[in-house]
């Protein structure tokens, strides 16, 4: 399955930590289109990731739409900046 057209490298990970670092919201939940917008991808990219077991499944729904919780992501995020076979996976459509 195609997960959409996307470009994620270490260097990148590593920017969306700081970003989310410099947020100091330990408590704030993002949308689907707020992540997607830090990682440089389309919100129906990060969907499918989630459906597809890459990335972190939603804490629950606000207002009906799922949320993840920013520890979560920053978890994600450091784990994956780590991990060179996951990295190379975003480098697909190139």
């Amino acid at each position: 399955r195609t997960m959409g057209k996307g470009k994620m490298t270490k260097e990148k990970a590593q920017q969306c930590l700081k970003a989310l670092d410099e947020k100091d919201e330990v408590l704030r939940c993002y949308s689907a289109s707020s992540i997607a917008k830090l990682l440089d991808i389309t919100a129906r990219t990060w969907r499918n990731w989630v459906q597809d077991g890459q990335a972190p499944l939603p804490l629950d729904k606000w207002k009906g739409q799922p949320r993840w919780r920013h520890t979560d992501l920053k978890k994600w995020l450091d784990a994956k900046s780590r991990s060179e076979q996951f990295m190379e996976q975003f480098n697909y459509g190139e």
